[in-house]
């Protein structure tokens, strides 16, 4: 998918996700009980921090798919993907 990304972007893209840790699974167990609407949202939430990669795991991920891409950390518990365009 990001390969696909550099190829279609004319600029380039930048990708936003979350980190997968232990305190973002805690702060979403715990609060998403208390702001979600619906007890699936609660369960989404907890397998999404579950699932997520680490920025690490990323970095290889983007290495292997775009060349010059980069990972970086841009706010507690997330990271940003982001590569040249086409």
């Amino acid at each position: 998918m990001l390969a696909s990304f550099a190829r279609v972007a004319r600029h380039g893209f930048a990708l936003l996700d979350l980190s997968r840790h232990m305190l973002p699974l805690a702060i979403v167990s715990v609060a998403g009980r208390l702001l979600f609407r619906t007890p699936i949202s609660v369960c989404d939430g907890v397998a999404s921090v579950k699932q997520a990669y680490t920025p690490e795991e990323a970095r290889r991920i983007a290495d292997g798919a775009v060349t010059g891409s980069r990972v970086d950390r841009v706010f507690p518990f997330r990271f940003l993907v982001s590569a040249p365009g086409a």
